[in-house]
């Protein structure tokens, strides 16, 4: 890693820090020190080891990625961004296919998810249950202004997860007018059943959420809909 990026994190850690002489474990000094020996100390390591010719993702690489998820799970944007501009990619999963992107989702951050997207992290990527940032946003959330952000950089509102949920149906459930109209009007299809074989109207109906059921069923015959269910 670059020195430039550890002297930018230790910047970073001494604007958000606050001054604290009564609690010297919590000095933002000592902090902005260990934070860059965190970053120093491995980029050594990596110096004194021998590096495959056929590894296209370096150790380096590998560094930012790895930071970047964390970054992204701890909520700090500014770290997030001086990651991005150090060539940390936006699109990294974990183990579990999640990434930063989701991550910023699940943990609800409206802000991170658009810092994201203006780095150009794909609003599409999913986890290992087919569960896209659109679907943590409105199935966690019943986030408004996340699903706005999401489907305005491209989101697909045509999710269908292992567990056969759609966007649409925690939609309903969340008993989210404003939501549903926006989902329909992005290509959300309304005659995708659930596991139990319920469509959201029919689940809208079964909750007496009437007004919703009416626009559903309104929306049902659409020759344009294209249906996301697996076959």
């Amino acid at each position: 890693m670059k020195i430039k990026l550890i002297l930018s994190l230790c910047t970073a850690v001494l604007i958000t820090q606050p001054l604290s002489a009564a609690d010297p474990q919590r000095n933002w000094l000592t902090q902005a020190a260990q934070y860059a020996l965190s970053f120093l100390y491995p980029q050594q390591q990596a110096a004194t080891t021998p590096q495959s010719d056929d590894n296209d993702l370096g150790p380096n690489q590998a560094e930012l990625d790895t930071q970047l998820l964390q970054a992204v799970h701890d909520g700090n944007l500014i770290e997030v961004q001086v990651l991005l501009d150090a060539g940390a990619d936006p699109n990294k999963a974990n183990e579990h296919s999640e990434t930063p992107l989701y991550t910023a989702a699940f943990k609800n951050n409206h802000e991170m998810i658009q810092l994201l997207l203006d780095a150009g992290a794909d609003p599409n990527k999913a986890n290992k249950y087919d569960q896209t940032p659109l679907y943590i946003a409105v199935y966690r959330h019943n986030n408004l202004k996340m699903v706005q952000a999401l489907i305005q950089a491209k989101a697909n509102p045509q999710v269908l997860t292992t567990y056969e949920e759609t966007t649409l149906y925690h939609a309903v459930l969340h008993n989210n007018l404003e939501m549903i109209q926006l989902l329909l009007d992005a290509g959300a299809d309304p005659n995708i059943p659930n596991v139990d074989n319920e469509t959201p109207a029919q689940t809208a109906k079964k909750y007496g959420y009437t007004e919703i059921a009416e626009l559903l069923e309104r929306a049902t015959a659409s020759p344009m809909i294209k249906s996301a269910r697996k076959t």
